[in-house]
């Protein structure tokens, strides 16, 4: 609704900060060991990469029409 991604800690729930993603956010995976998130957003056609620890956008990646679902996939 806002164009960010947002963080909170568990199991307090204390806000620990965001993120500009781009417009209409949807859905948001991480890495394997939790460093990095990865949020598609409809309304910008890409997707951002988020540094969880600072909750910095490190890149974007264009992605075509409006993407709504993404997931982490680990090949070996």
């Amino acid at each position: 609704m806002n164009h960010a991604a947002y963080a909170y800690s568990l199991p307090d729930l204390k806000f620990l900060g965001g993120s500009d993603v781009g417009a209409d956010p949807d859905w948001i995976t991480f890495s394997p060991d939790s460093k990095t998130a990865f949020v598609a957003s409809a309304g910008s056609d890409s997707v951002s990469i988020v540094d969880a620890a600072t909750m910095k956008q490190v890149g974007k990646i264009p992605v075509g029409k409006v993407p709504k679902r993404n997931s982490t996939a680990v090949l070996k």
